[in-house]
């Protein structure tokens, strides 16, 4: 789901859903915490950081788990997620996703990008809930085995509140991939003048 998003969407998305196990970072588990008692569904929270009594660790129940993975006996046209849009429009919608619709996006971004190779790096900086990003920076890499950041706070770009600092973690990751929006495009411009007239 949307990080970025208010714990009020989070009921939403999470009872809609009937999500029976989240997995969550520990610093959105507050947000969770402070809804718990709204979500009809959820039995388990899985938190990836420091958990708390009431919650599992991820990481060490995926220690304890198995390296050899068995892939589970699955049809193009079964159901993979549920996507929630970002509710432009009106309350975000489950968008339904099956692995064939998955296999087309892969597909359909590779003909227009070109991903780096095995090993590379790539930087995920727009929100979860736009299509094309989990294409270009979820999807496509996890079939070439590339390492994927994610951005933090994708509104410090959209909003143009830390270019600078974006533009150091293009810089100190070294991405090879940056499908970016011309509109971010000009404020990396904009932060190259500023560089070359000496200013901080």
């Amino acid at each position: 789901v949307n990080t970025l998003a208010l714990p009020k969407d989070y009921v939403y998305f999470l009872n809609d859903s009937r999500a029976k196990v989240l997995v969550v970072s520990d610093e959105l588990l507050p947000k969770v915490q402070s809804i718990k008692a709204e979500l009809k569904f959820l039995r388990h929270v899985m938190v990836v950081g420091q958990a708390t009594p009431g919650t599992l660790n991820f990481r060490s129940l995926t220690e304890r788990a198995s390296d050899v993975l068995e892939p589970a006996p699955t049809a193009k046209d079964d159901m993979a997620f549920w996507m929630y849009t970002s509710g432009t429009t009106g309350p975000p919608k489950g968008v339904q996703l099956t692995h064939r619709n998955l296999l087309s996006l892969v597909s359909a971004v590779e003909a227009v990008i070109e991903l780096p190779e095995r090993g590379s790096k790539v930087i995920s900086w727009l929100p979860a809930a736009h299509i094309a990003e989990r294409g270009a920076h979820y999807y496509l890499p996890v079939t070439r085995g590339v390492e994927v950041t994610i951005c933090p706070d994708p509104r410090k770009i959209i909003y143009r509140t830390d270019v600078k600092l974006v533009v150091k973690d293009f810089s100190d990751i070294e991405a090879k991939l940056r499908a970016l929006v011309e509109q971010f495009h000009g404020y990396v411009a904009d932060v190259n003048v500023d560089r070359s007239q000496g200013s901080s």
